[in-house]
């Protein structure tokens, strides 16, 4: 699948042996609960990922929108974790954000992981003589 527009873009960048991560907020937009679920649409790079463990939960029901202020509490958390092993270079992952009831507010990140050389232990290509 090709993705033609997203609605945010992040890049994620580690040296080879490294991993970094990061959290995608995304706070209620509605009156009512709604239902949703996330996911990487089937072209992204595994090496870009989700933790799981400290997401929130992967379908279920948005909160209603808040009118208390800056409170987060409800905001759905999506960590995404970036790890290239040795590989260097660019790697893409396309999050898609679906509500099944009300598509046209779904959401759509791509996510660029970057890593170069380094992080992790090298060898030195002439031996002591």
């Amino acid at each position: 699948m090709e993705m033609s527009r997203t609605d945010e873009d992040f890049v994620l960048e580690c040296g080879t042996g490294e991993e970094v991560e990061m959290v995608i907020d995304i706070k209620p937009m509605f009156l009512t609960k709604t239902e949703y679920f996330y996911g990487f649409t089937a072209d992204s790079d595994p090496k870009i990922s989700i933790n799981r463990e400290v997401s929130s939960h992967i379908e279920g029901d948005m909160p209603t929108k808040g009118h208390k202020g800056n409170d987060d509490d409800e905001d759905i958390k999506i960590k995404v974790k970036f790890t290239p092993d040795s590989a260097v270079g660019e790697f893409n992952a396309y999050l898609c954000f679906i509500f099944p009831a009300e598509k046209a507010f779904s959401k759509f990140y791509k996510i660029t992981g970057k890593s170069t050389p380094g992080g992790a232990a090298t060898r030195d290509a002439a031996p002591f003589v």
